[in-house]
């Protein structure tokens, strides 16, 4: 499709969020189904690996378009929920590329502030696939960010699965990157007003 291509290739940040807002108006227009049917989603998480920083660029800015304008109502999340590790990985991004990590880190916060508590399990599980797969540190450390601000915009949802959440969580506590063991997600979920 085009407008994905536009996104992908705009060198220009003006540029690469007016294609990002075109493609999430198209999506409104045509439907949820349009993502699958014209292999938008695969053709963004294409670009986010691509070796040429204007598409990776460009893919975070487009998810992160996509999340704020399309949102999660009308089941969104089968479609945007899986993206959270693709979105991840662009936290590795340093130097002049710089700006795909922070582009990365607007997507990923977005599509966490969009989440009805309800939909907190599956966007942690997510979270955790990355924490406990083999992620760099980055991506690890953006997961636990991420998987902190559930225990206050989902307390309840926490509170159901703590027993289950807290173990797993000792394996980052236990991370020998200082930057993963220490944040503090752990004592967030242990000391939140979850538990009573």
């Amino acid at each position: 499709i085009r407008m994905v291509t536009g996104v992908q290739t705009c060198a220009l940040p003006i540029s690469r969020a007016a294609a990002s807002s075109n493609l999430a108006e198209f999506v409104l227009k045509t439907g949820l189904r349009s993502l699958a049917i014209f292999g938008i989603l695969e053709d963004l998480t294409r670009a986010s690996k691509s070796k040429d920083a204007n598409e990776r660029e460009g893919a975070m800015v487009a998810f992160e378009t996509l999340f704020r304008k399309v949102g999660l109502a009308g089941g969104a999340d089968p479609f945007f929920v899986p993206l959270l590790p693709v979105i991840l990985d662009r936290y590795q991004e340093s130097g002049k590329a710089e700006v795909i990590k922070d582009a990365a880190e607007k997507a990923a916060k977005q599509l966490v502030r969009l989440s009805p508590p309800e939909l907190a399990p599956k966007i942690i599980e997510e979270l955790f696939l990355v924490i406990e797969g083999g992620a760099k540190w980055r991506s690890k450390v953006g997961a636990l960010e991420l998987l902190a601000t559930f225990a206050t915009t989902a307390k309840d949802q926490v509170a159901e699965s703590l027993g289950d959440y807290v173990p797993r969580l000792s394996g980052a506590m236990r991370d020998t990157k200082p930057e993963v063991s220490l944040v503090d997600v752990g004592a967030k979920f242990w000391f939140s007003p979850t538990r009573s």
